[in-house]
């Protein structure tokens, strides 16, 4: 029997799972690893923690099994960014997407490079990619700079380089890079110059399909014996779009966690050059993912919790259950557009489709008779009403869903899920199983191992028999979504150039907030 063990290196968790090769579950752990922000605008992570988590969620999920597993794929989070020293030191943290300091680099790229740089590496001008962090860091510490010998540009190189002595990453990570030219699946040459790199100065692209040897002494302090093989694997978006089902045409992926992402998959590069509003990536085998991803989804439930409602005080110990499956419940008692709420969650600005840093987070139209529930509704159809202009774009560029597969941890929520079908208008598949991400990983390394040519076989054989709820979308309701949904685009429209005024008069003057 086939055991693969598949690795999520994700931006608040690393979690693995032991699968067969029918998608069973035999064994998984998760441990949640720390984001810090020492100063303001900063996110980061410490890649020495992040491998130690990898490492303890391998050994937890192999004991009893040190001798069957065949194969370790590896997915992660993107977009990030860090650097080795010559001597193989860490000499920067993990940058994450979420860090905000390379705003007007990424600024400047656009006015100088922005459609240039788009169609070349898939990736529109913003703050997120590591190309603008490395030109922040150049500006900002460039005595940084000349110590480094390696740039890291995802969550995964470190873990690859400890793992297997090597400095690789494969082509679906690295083309959230910016750096990567997306056609052709190499280091950019425009990107190199602007960023005034070398190529040696980054990871070598491997395909992630490729078995590598793991060290000897890594394999003896994981306890693993026999012939296991690395599959350095590819992005987490990848994986997910794999572990819900929606590689065929007229299908979308929906991974709504921490952030979120909505995206499809096309035989070649497509991109949005009128608008920039969409990513292009490399899913492996061949496909693309184009799509958009959002950084405030569970985040700002989660700030709602425990910010604002102050819910863990005022609900835990006197109603049973999670507080989130609380707060949703309740939030189902209220109407869709609650007392005509409208809230926009760019509580970290945010980056498609809008690709705004300025950009706040507003509730529109407080009146006294708002309560809790109405507040938690109106933000979870914020986050819907993102996720919709994406869509928007998505059908602009051609692609025309039939069904949106749905995952994450978000997708718990019956509520949620059935606010997202109404504001899409669209079909949506509920998979039941929270992290499709680690499911995808063991259909993209059966197909690695060969035993599958087909990867829509494996997904009918893997997870088409899980999908466990279908939610159909309500003419009504989605007709009165609609009119909200452009008055959502309203208010942002009118108050984005005062934001990016508030943001240059009150807030660079004086704490940057961000």
């Amino acid at each position: 029997m086939v055991k693969v063990l598949s690795v999520d290196i994700g931006t608040t968790n690393v979690k693995a799972a032991l699968f067969d090769e029918r998608g069973m579950i035999l064994k998984e752990r998760s441990i949640e690893i720390g984001t810090y922000s020492p100063k303001p605008g900063t996110s980061v992570q410490s890649l020495e923690e992040i491998y130690r988590a990898v490492v303890e969620v391998i050994k937890g999920s192999v004991k009893g099994f040190e001798d069957e597993v065949e194969a370790i794929t590896l997915g992660s989070q993107m977009h990030g960014l860090g650097a080795l020293s010559s001597e193989g030191n860490v000499l920067l943290p993990l940058i994450t997407y979420l860090d905000t300091r390379a705003y007007k680099e990424a600024e400047e790229l656009e006015l100088t490079w922005g459609e240039e740089i788009y169609s070349e590496t898939g990736c529109p001008p913003l703050f997120i990619y590591p190309l603008a962090k490395i030109l922040w860091i150049k500006r900002n510490e460039p005595e940084i700079l000349a110590k480094v010998k390696y740039f890291l540009l995802s969550a995964k190189d470190y873990v690859i380089y400890k793992l297997s002595g090597r400095l690789m990453i494969d082509p679906s990570t690295a083309s959230g890079s910016q750096l990567l030219n997306i056609k052709e699946l190499k280091w950019s040459a425009k990107a190199l110059e602007i960023a005034g790199l070398e190529e040696e100065m980054l990871p070598e692209v491997v395909e992630g399909s490729e078995p590598v040897e793991l060290l000897g002494s890594v394999k003896e302090e994981l306890g693993l014996k026999g012939g296991v093989k690395l599959i350095i694997g590819a992005s987490d978006a990848a994986f997910h779009t794999l572990g819900v089902g929606a590689f065929s045409k007229g299908y979308l992926a929906l991974n709504l966690g921490t952030s979120a992402a909505l995206r499809g998959v096309k035989d070649r590069p497509v991109m949005d050059l009128s608008g920039k509003r969409l990513f292009c990536y490399y899913l492996g085998y061949g496909k693309w993912m184009v799509g958009g991803a959002i950084n405030n989804a569970g985040t700002t439930l989660k700030w709602l919790k425990d910010k604002i409602l102050k819910a863990e005080k005022h609900i835990a110990g006197v109603l049973e259950g999670d507080v989130y499956e609380i707060l949703c419940k309740e939030a189902s008692l209220s109407s869709p557009v609650p007392k005509g709420l409208i809230f926009l969650p760019f509580l970290t600005g945010e980056r498609f489709p809008i690709r705004d840093p300025y950009a706040n987070g507003v509730l529109f139209g407080l009146r006294v008779s708002v309560d809790r529930r109405d507040i938690v509704r109106s933000a979870l159809e914020g986050i819907a009403f993102t996720l919709r202009w994406i869509y928007e774009a998505l059908k602009g560029v051609g692609v025309k869903p039939i069904e949106v597969r749905i995952g994450g941890g978000g997708a718990r929520s019956k509520l949620w899920r059935e606010i997202i079908a109404n504001v899409l208008n669209v079909r949506l598949s509920y998979t039941g199983y929270e992290n499709a991400t680690l499911l995808g990983g063991l259909i993209y390394a059966l197909r690695a191992l060969g035993y599958y040519e087909d990867l829509n076989k494996a997904i009918r054989d893997i997870v088409e028999g899980g999908l466990t709820e279908v939610t159909e979308p309500d003419e009504v309701l989605s007709k009165r979504y609609l009119k909200a949904f452009e008055l959502f685009k309203r208010i942002y429209l009118a108050l984005k150039d005062i934001s990016k005024y508030h943001y240059s008069s009150i807030i660079a003057g004086g704490e940057d907030v961000r």
